[in-house]
């Protein structure tokens, strides 16, 4: 049994910024199906959110070696 003192929760990261809902859901270990950890369930205003967010994105331009950078950097993490 997981001691849920030490289940991690994570929100919902939107437009730049992190967040948390009302509504959470259990993530399941898939060997033994005990919560390893909790999530923020989005609801309609995030996901809109979201999507003005990826719009908005789209209409940074990065050039191709600038893209690279920033991947690289993932990439490390």
């Amino acid at each position: 049994m997981v001691n849920t003192a030490s289940v991690k929760q994570y929100g919902l990261y939107v437009d730049g910024e992190w967040s948390e809902t009302k509504k959470e859901m259990n993530v399941l270990d898939k060997y033994t199906q005990e919560t390893a950890a909790k999530v923020s369930v989005a609801e309609k205003h995030h996901v809109d959110q979201a999507v003005q967010g990826a719009k908005q994105a789209l209409k940074t331009s990065f050039s191709p070696y600038t893209r690279y950078e920033v991947l690289m950097k993932v990439v490390e993490l």
